[in-house]
């Protein structure tokens, strides 16, 4: 997927999200919408924001999860 691809699909996701006759449809409906209708919002896509959402994803999927060891409070007695 090009940088400008996924900004168009997160432009149509946004579009379907907020029209009013769409309040009661799935999430999965929104990114169905997105992934057949996409070419219709290349006009406001941004080649840069496709970047940054690319990005962003690529990081979420690295991301571990880190376990802190407990800290062990000793007593002053």
């Amino acid at each position: 997927m090009t940088p400008l691809q996924m900004s168009a699909q997160y432009a149509a996701y946004v579009w379907f999200r907020n029209q009013e006759t769409n309040a009661g449809a799935s999430n999965e409906d929104a990114h169905q919408f997105a992934r057949l209708e996409w070419e219709r919002f290349l006009p406001s896509a941004h080649e840069g924001f496709g970047r940054l959402l690319m990005r962003l994803t690529k990081k979420r999927a690295r991301r571990k999860v880190r376990v802190r060891p407990t800290a062990v409070v000793a007593a002053v007695a």
